[in-house]
């Protein structure tokens, strides 16, 4: 990152704003990674930043563009293309199994409050004095 003034020898880079345009990121993510120096860039004249190279591919980073990075594949090789299809075979039939168990526990929940609400509306019933009274010996 050089911020010591223009630099007129390189003139190949790209403007920041159109390179976060090109690869669906903010103008301020884009700067963000010049300053770690996870992009190479270079301020030019009138104080524009121009992004050198391609950027690296970032597989951790949520997608957080307006289409639903429908072109993501295209930034992922082949070889991993691969291993995340073998890695989703793998995990699916636990994924299956959550889901099995996130079904029964919404069940167990629903009858859980079903007998709480059953067991609430008995305890505020009004029984008579004498009911409480001439009751007590019977099962």
């Amino acid at each position: 990152m050089d911020e010591t003034g223009p630099d007129t020898t390189r003139r190949e880079g790209v403007r920041a704003d159109h390179y976060a345009t090109q690869h669906g990121l903010s103008v301020g993510a884009v700067r963000k990674r010049i300053e770690r120096g996870q992009l190479e860039a270079y301020k030019g004249e009138g104080g524009r930043w121009y992004v050198l190279g391609p950027m690296p591919v970032d597989t951790t980073r949520q997608d957080t563009r307006q289409d639903g990075g429908q072109d993501a594949t295209r930034l992922v090789a082949p070889t991993a293309q691969a291993q995340i299809a073998l890695l989703n075979e793998l995990v699916a039939p636990y994924v299956a199994t959550i889901a099995a168990q996130a079904e029964e526990l919404g069940q167990v929940k629903a009858e859980r409050d079903a007998a709480l609400a059953m067991l609430q509306s008995q305890a505020t019933a009004r029984v008579p004095w004498w009911r409480r009274l001439f009751d007590r010996g019977k099962p």
